[in-house]
């Protein structure tokens, strides 16, 4: 061990860890005279999650992502360590739950550890390649669309009212390109199959290069992304073979992809006031970056219930969210339904409302929307989640006549709410700090129910 070479402290205790010495490889790691080095905090994640302390290895495992971005920024561009420091970090946070993480995962994340740069950083350096140019044609006459596969799930309810005008009104073909590996033809969404040209299903596992090759024998004029990184790279790859002209990312990841050859993002000026961490260039839409249609046809018909409600994903419900709820669970006494998460973030919701926990209420998966939308319409106020906002989910509420708080926040994922709510002219469910958006939501709680569908359907959105 020698004080000027750091590294050996590291290396000593993985050995130490491998042998299954944990006691001998912590009080090792610890002598170690150089923290800054981002070695040493994944070593020490790594040791965290194998001795049984999974709050300490997620927390030094996002310490090490951060080290490595002070240590040597330039590292992004010379090799793959970046984005392995990426992986390390996240399948350590994600270990014992999914398995595995993806870029999204960064987006859920209210850590102050993680800045907007450092994760725009992290965008650009695991999935980007030089810029390619391709002649753009004078008439839009061919459109491609490629997704993971598409279900009839929540960003198919954006997509299909913009297919329905580009096929049914303006006479564009539309070639659509799905790669999971596990769809079925059941699980396709029938609406939405019905509007391609053709469609093409290619296996994740198959070689890039034959989706590639038919997507320039489409001769595509553009071609649209609907996934961004959500689903572990299977999409994004392609646009890095510059396949049309014009490609864009739209409406199913809010943040840049960070891909060079992703030439435009769809946003709106409430969503993004700046283009500071985004490679493509913005497309602002004049009043929301999107519409929506509703998966079936439904009519509030019961009463509501004196209850909160929040039918996002788990991962949205954070600490910083969790908190806010807690003191306005504190205040009103009222219960709160939510999504049934995995039994692992049951605990972490219990931990963070406290005493509050006894008013949560667990809602199981739906057999149908229909049933869906009859359970969330008996609820009263729609809490938004308030770093990553729900976006089909808040639509949803609107769309049974349930009220919806928001707050705004300072990047696109945390101001979709804010967008929706003044394109239907909902204003008053629009908080700008905690203290106003925890007012907001005792007030709609015990005031009357504002018919906010009926702003819906009367909006741009619809």
């Amino acid at each position: 061990l020698f004080p000027d070479y750091p590294n050996t402290y590291i290396n000593l205790s993985n050995v130490y860890r491998l042998k299954g010495l944990y006691s001998l490889a912590i009080e090792t790691i610890l002598k170690c005279p150089n923290t800054d080095l981002p070695q040493y905090w994944f070593s020490l994640s790594r040791l965290n999650l194998e001795t049984g302390n999974i709050n300490d290895a997620c927390t030094n495992s996002l310490r090490a992502v951060v080290k490595l971005h002070e240590y040597d920024p330039s590292i992004m561009k010379e090799s793959f360590h970046y984005g392995q420091a990426f992986y390390d970090s996240m399948n350590t946070m994600y270990y014992t739950t999914t398995g595995g993480a993806t870029l999204l995962d960064f987006l859920y994340t209210d850590t102050p550890l993680l800045t907007e740069k450092i994760i725009f950083n992290l965008h650009k350096s695991y999935t980007d390649q030089p810029y390619k140019f391709l002649k753009s044609r004078k008439n839009i006459t061919r459109i491609g669309i490629v997704s993971e596969a598409f279900r009839d799930n929540a960003v198919i309810q954006v997509v299909l009212p913009i297919l329905k005008v580009l096929y049914e009104e303006q006479k564009i073909e539309v070639y659509g390109y799905y790669l999971s590996s596990d769809v079925t033809q059941d699980e396709l969404s029938p609406s939405i199959m019905r509007l391609f040209t053709k469609a093409y299903n290619y296996k994740f596992n198959k070689n890039t290069k034959e989706i590639v090759e038919q997507m320039k024998v489409d001769t595509l004029d553009v071609l649209i992304g609907i996934d961004g990184n959500t689903f572990n790279k299977k999409t994004i790859p392609l646009f890095q073979h510059r396949i049309a002209p014009v490609q864009i990312d739209a409406w199913g990841y809010p943040f840049s992809t960070g891909i060079a050859n992703i030439d435009y993002k769809i946003v709106d000026s409430i969503t993004d006031t700046t283009n500071e961490y985004y490679t493509e260039r913005l497309i602002m839409m004049g009043r929301c970056f999107l519409v929506w249609e509703p998966p079936c046809v439904f009519t509030p018909t019961k009463e509501q219930k004196k209850q909160f409600v929040c039918n996002n994903f788990y991962k949205k419900l954070n600490k910083t969210t969790l908190t806010l709820w807690k003191r306005i669970l504190e205040k009103s006494g009222v219960p709160l339904v939510i999504k049934e998460p995995p039994e692992y973030y049951k605990k972490i919701i219990e931990e963070c409302l406290g005493e509050q926990y006894s008013l949560v209420r667990y809602s199981k998966r739906k057999d149908s929307y229909s049933d869906y939308f009859e359970e969330l319409s008996q609820s009263k106020v729609y809490l938004d989640p308030v770093t990553y906002n729900g976006t089909i989910s808040l639509l949803n509420a609107l769309y049974c006549n349930v009220n919806v708080v928001t707050l705004t926040g300072n990047t696109h994922r945390s101001r979709v709410g804010t967008s929706i709510l003044t394109a239907i002219d909902h204003r008053s469910g629009i908080a700008t700090t905690e203290d106003e958006y925890i007012n907001k939501a005792i007030e709609a709680i015990n005031g009357e129910t504002d018919n906010v569908r009926e702003k819906l359907l009367e909006s741009c959105i619809f």
